[in-house]
């Protein structure tokens, strides 16, 4: 397993403008209660805004319950995820947006090395956070007739390489379609209108099938290994 490491830089208006380390071991939560390992004092801020939760692929992002945010990261450009969204934040450079009466952003940097001055920085460490685990995975997964049945196993059949961490195959379409007694260009025809489908609902900007397979397997989690059955 990876041992990542996980740099979390918030900028708002009448906050301190630093860096955290955030911990493997522990939940990070973000906001203005006493408790959060991220503090920050203005009024105008929640509570608790997010909770950052580590994860074998980095860290999984559960936002708070009361702002919307708006996410850009690897494959993902302007996804806006509601109150209670959870977003898988993998490798790479992430910058979320909350839509409160001030400005805030997070920039959160997730790297296989330490960056230089990493043991410079404070731990991200909280008192007591008890995030609701009962909260659907994504609002885009529970958003209705985003997938249908049909869909979501040959996406999971196509996407499997990412679901069971195996190297991808040489050509996805090809791959899948022996797998669903479909051709090659039915897969591609029916995974490109998940493609477009998900560019407009999401105002994602996705243009290759790896890069769908990265977001629906690791940024937004919609599918699952049990998915690969009929």
């Amino acid at each position: 397993m990876v041992d990542w490491h996980g740099i979390a830089r918030i900028s708002a208006a009448g906050e301190r403008d630093i860096s955290w380390r955030l911990p493997r071991r522990d939940l990070t939560a973000i906001g203005r209660a006493a408790s959060s390992g991220i503090k920050l004092t203005s009024g105008w801020i929640p509570n608790q805004l997010a909770v950052l939760r580590p994860e074998s692929f980095g860290w999984l992002l559960e936002n708070g319950r009361s702002t919307r945010v708006t996410v850009g990261g690897p494959g993902v450009r302007d996804a806006r995820f509601g109150p209670g969204g959870v977003i898988a934040l993998v490798r790479g450079q992430w910058t979320l947006d909350w839509a409160l009466d001030k400005p805030l952003t997070a920039e959160i940097a997730v790297r296989s090395t330490p960056p230089p001055g990493n043991d410079d920085l404070p731990w991200a460490l909280s008192r007591k956070v008890q995030p609701d685990t009962q909260r659907q995975l994504t609002d885009y997964v529970a958003e209705p007739g985003l997938f249908s049945p049909a869909e979501r196993h040959l996406l999971a059949v196509m996407f499997g390489y990412e679901l069971n961490g195996d190297a991808p195959p040489r050509n996805l379409c090809e791959a899948a379609a022996g797998q669903l007694g479909l051709t090659a260009s039915q897969v591609k025809n029916r995974a490109n209108t998940v493609r477009r489908r998900i560019n407009k609902k999401r105002q994602a900007d996705i243009d290759t099938f790896e890069e769908l397979g990265f977001y629906l397997v690791h940024t937004s989690r919609a599918l699952s290994p049990d998915d690969q059955e009929p």
